[in-house]
């Protein structure tokens, strides 16, 4: 097969799905990842590339300004994957050398990337998705979302919660009619 959008049967009772066939796995080693320094660097790369053919297999990915510390990465590995969830994914690899592990799902700042338990740059890659450099060997990667503006947003709302406790408790204790006293015998 090309390229197109096709049924295809998963099950022995009939159930179809659609598939896109030869569009690019969801977590995937770059055959092929060129440092750019900015976003519209990396836009007139793929632009460059566009009729040259190899969609799949490179990539260019955005350095941010630190191109001095960035290489040509890829070569060759294998990955697996499992995402347990819509904001966390899982992948293990095994690489050559240092490769870039893609990640084709949106570029957002609210993902985060560890390796071997250590958190890792999340990269622009092509300009809309992201990855992460993995060293030779093999890692472990785990990437989780966490929406920007989360954390303070639970922090301002555990503020407001507080106030109004505590203005509650103030406004009881003084509606309350004041208490007998009582004289202890000494």
């Amino acid at each position: 097969g090309g390229n197109g959008l096709g049924m295809r049967t998963v099950t022995s009772d009939g159930i179809r799905v659609f598939e896109l066939s030869g569009a690019v796995p969801l977590v995937r080693l770059a055959a092929t990842a060129a440092p750019v320094d900015t976003v519209m660097e990396g836009v007139q790369a793929l632009l460059e590339r566009a009729g040259q053919g190899d969609w799949a297999g490179s990539v260019v990915y955005n350095w941010e300004g630190e191109a001095s510390a960035a290489s040509v990465l890829g070569g060759g590995g294998q990955v697996t994957y499992v995402r347990p969830t819509g904001g966390h994914l899982n992948a293990d690899v095994r690489s050559e050398g240092p490769e870039l592990l893609v990640f084709n799902e949106s570029y957002d700042p609210g993902w985060r990337a560890s390796v071997n338990g250590a958190a890792a740059k999340v990269l622009r890659v092509n300009a809309v998705v992201q990855g992460v450099v993995v060293p030779a060997g093999r890692s472990r990667v785990e990437f989780r979302y966490r929406p920007r503006g989360l954390v303070g947003g639970a922090m301002v709302s555990a503020g407001a919660i507080i106030l109004l406790a505590v203005g509650f408790g103030r406004r009881a204790a003084r509606g309350r009619p004041p208490q007998p006293q009582t004289a202890r015998d000494v």
